[in-house]
């Protein structure tokens, strides 16, 4: 927030904006069944209450600014003990220095009890247990020309994770940096060629260090090349390879596929590299590219995953979303190999404009679990209502919106 002093933020350059209500309100309930705690497995009913998130947003010819949070509540019926508020909130802000120079920065904040289900971009799961993760960026952007692009950036996370039962949960705790610099040139009016280089390294924040978990001190250098053909406006593929070295060498890859048809959306995608760069959202309805570190665990990990993500629109009145993913990711010389998948699928119904029916549900697999030698077999059922307190900002193929328009990113 101190980088806001020397910049120019008088109010009448902020003229557009506000306190907007960005999500609906969202009741619901259900069952959890082989929720693992510890060394034990819960089966319990559970409501979910998830109130608007509350959006504070500025915007002109030169300012960007925007300030979100997104709380939820966790009541369950017989283990109140796991009776949980959990936090999510971004902070954002771009300045246009020059007509070819942009300056941004943003933090990212989560706290929450239930990281499998929040963190919809990581290569693995965990057990139920406290989570907290602050994500900071600065970026500098400059445009040599319409077609070609410079992009500078510096990214900082610190991981910090408590599980019960798990007295030595701290060696998780960690911090990883990196900084980037990526090249980007449109050869044609369909076609991209990216060029980037990072640099990385991760500190366990624990006064004891498990190699089986803890990330390497070594640092990481990557590079890759990726390529980006448009097809149309609604249909696109990119693949990349490059390498990456630490203690050892390796290759890193990727590929995404994504199609967009009369309100449906469909995206698949591959990609092997370190876990802290892992950006795949699993969530998200596409396989948009996160804002820098996936996130901090295992950062120095080698993960490989494939995903299929989709949503659309069943008539005026019908919605489904889906995703899932399977990965597999190598923590240490002497840890096994985490195998992971992890699923959901959600209907939509909507009763009137402002009030929908849906139901969910989420399956989460792990072969062995972070610091506790036991599976991972997770199931969760919803059921409920979301109420639209106010006009949101919502995805165009959600059946909150009845516009037949596809065009533009959610």
């Amino acid at each position: 927030m101190l980088l806001f002093g020397p910049l120019p933020l008088e109010a009448q350059d902020l003229s557009r904006g506000g306190f907007h209500l960005t999500a609906p309100l969202s009741l619901s309930y259900g069952r959890e069944r082989k929720l693992r705690v510890g060394s034990r497995l819960i089966d319990d009913s559970v409501s979910v209450l998830a109130p608007p998130a509350v959006s504070l947003t500025g915007k002109s010819l030169r300012n960007d600014f925007s300030l979100d949070y997104k709380p939820d509540f966790e009541l369950f019926l017989q283990n109140r003990d796991l009776n949980a508020w959990n936090h999510d909130a971004s902070l954002r802000y771009s300045y246009k220095l020059t007509r070819r120079s942009t300056l941004e920065l943003g933090d990212y904040f989560l706290e929450t009890q239930d990281a499998s289900r929040k963190l919809e971009n990581s290569f693995f799961l965990l057990p139920r247990g406290r989570f907290q993760e602050n994500s900071a960026y600065l970026g500098l952007g400059y445009k040599f020309s319409p077609h070609t692009t410079l992009d500078l950036r510096l990214d900082n996370t610190v991981t910090k994770v408590r599980l019960p039962e798990v007295p030595h949960a701290d060696l998780l705790d960690q911090m990883s940096s990196s900084g980037s610099l990526s090249l980007s040139k449109d050869v044609s009016r369909r076609q991209r060629l990216t060029a980037r280089y990072s640099f990385s390294r991760f500190r366990a924040l624990a006064k004891q260090e498990d190699p089986s978990v803890a990330p390497s001190s070594t640092p990481h250098h990557s590079g890759s090349l990726a390529y980006t053909y448009t097809f149309d406006p609604n249909f696109f593929l990119e693949l990349s390879g490059g390498a990456i070295h630490g203690r050892t060498t390796s290759y890193s890859a990727s590929a995404r596929l994504e199609r967009r048809m009369r309100g449906f959306r469909v995206a698949a995608g591959y990609q092997r590299q370190l876990s802290v760069f892992g950006g795949i959202r699993l969530g998200g309805g596409g396989l948009d590219a996160a804002p820098g570190f996936a996130t901090g665990l295992l950062p120095s990990s080698l993960s490989e995953a494939v995903t299929l993500t989709f949503r659309g629109n069943i008539g005026n009145r019908v919605g489904i979303e889906g995703g899932g993913m399977g990965a597999r990711t190598r923590s240490g010389d002497s840890s096994p190999e985490l195998k992971s998948l992890a699923g959901h699928l959600r209907l939509d119904f909507k009763l009137t404009e402002r009030l929908i029916a849906f139901s969910t549900v989420g399956i989460y697999r792990q072969n062995v679990t972070v610091l506790l030698n036991a599976p991972l077999e997770r199931t969760r059922y919803l059921g409920g209502v979301e109420i639209l307190l106010s006009k949101p900002r919502v995805r165009e193929d959600s059946p909150r919106n009845t516009s037949e328009e596809t065009g533009g990113n959610p």
